[in-house]
């Protein structure tokens, strides 16, 4: 199989956004160490808000400005080894600010289909530039926190900038936790598609490209054995980020601890023990068919000694096996499908 190791590369959102060499350099550091054994590449999802928010700050705050420059000097390091950087939209930076060296973080608007229609463009464009301003290769797509839909507010701007291929969609997902709000449980049974205004509906002339993140239905037992992993794992199961997620509510938690649910396949802590398990489930499911994609996501925020510890055994036993690869190299195994 194609595989492709994208990380979603971000603060928390919380109370305490956390540093960001907890929540990036350092984890980032880390895993490198695991892949460059096998000279696999990773794909990021660079927080573009972020990097806006910094490049705006940077010549009226010392802090910024050393934040942007350790962001800045890791991302170029990254693209010179081969490394993907692609767009991360959360648009709550438009709402944040920087006060005593410290982020104060506003979620109210957290989806970017909470801006206004005519905001939307010049939001994302200028997000996209701030990008741009640190790698030439920006072509993909990943909502933050999922929340893609509805996909016709953002679809024109995407378009606008060139960017045509996304990688929000899980199949099962769905969430609608008050800043969050998706619903994947139509997506299309496959490992990439076309698309044109919906991400959902399987279009073989649209402008867009969707390979979904990979999924695996697990049942409640992963969140109490999560609950307990954390509480008695020891130091291993110590996330590197330094910060605070956003608490989901109480409602959104139960039906987590009660009933099966589709999930991501993570490197994100305790989800990590089942990457293994998931890449032979896709392996069996399109073992008749070629040009099939697995991708693995996660957060340097969240990752943990633990869950490196996983992806090591992982990419010993597959690193021969299958072809790792970033989102810049699919256009041409896309075009011949």
């Amino acid at each position: 199989m194609n595989i492709i190791i994208s990380l979603d590369y971000e603060l928390f959102f919380g109370g305490d956004p956390g540093t960001v060499e907890q929540c990036m350099i350092v984890p980032i550091k880390e895993t490198l160490k695991i892949v460059n054994k096998w000279n696999i590449p990773l794909s990021l999802f660079v927080d573009a808000g972020y990097v806006s928010r910094l490049q705006e700050y940077r010549s009226k705050s010392l802090y910024a400005s050393s934040q942007y420059d350790l962001v800045a000097s890791q991302l170029n390091d990254l693209q010179k080894y081969g490394h993907d950087l692609q767009l991360h939209v959360h648009p709550h930076w438009e709402d944040s600010y920087l006060k005593d060296n410290k982020w104060m973080i506003d979620t109210a608007r957290y989806k970017i289909s909470d801006f206004p229609v005519t905001s939307i463009h010049e939001i994302v464009t200028r997000y996209v530039g701030a990008l741009r301003s640190l790698s030439n290769n920006v072509m993909a797509y990943r909502a933050g926190g999922w929340c893609i839909q509805p996909f016709e507010h953002i679809k024109d701007c995407l378009k606008t900038n060139e960017i045509w291929l996304d990688s929000t969609v899980y199949l099962g997902g769905r969430n609608a936790s008050g800043t969050h709000s998706y619903d994947f449980r139509n997506s299309p049974k496959e490992t990439h598609w076309r698309f044109s205004d919906d991400p959902l509906r399987q279009d073989k002339s649209g402008y867009f490209a969707e390979i979904p993140i990979s999924s695996l239905r697990m049942g409640p037992r992963l969140y109490w054995d999560l609950a307990w992993f954390k509480v008695l794992g020891g130091k291993s199961t110590i996330q590197y980020g330094d910060g605070r997620a956003i608490y989901p509510p109480k409602k959104f938690l139960a039906q987590k601890l009660l009933c099966a649910t589709y999930t991501p396949v993570s490197l994100d802590g305790y989800k990590a023990s089942f990457l293994k398990e998931a890449y032979l489930h896709y392996k069996r499911k399109y073992k008749d068919r070629r040009k099939e994609f697995f991708v693995i996501m996660g957060h340097p925020k969240a990752l943990t000694p633990y869950s490196l510890g996983k992806l090591d055994e992982f990419l010993t036993e597959q690193a021969s096996q299958n072809n790792f690869m970033t989102y810049q190299g699919v256009q041409s195994i896309l075009s011949s499908t």
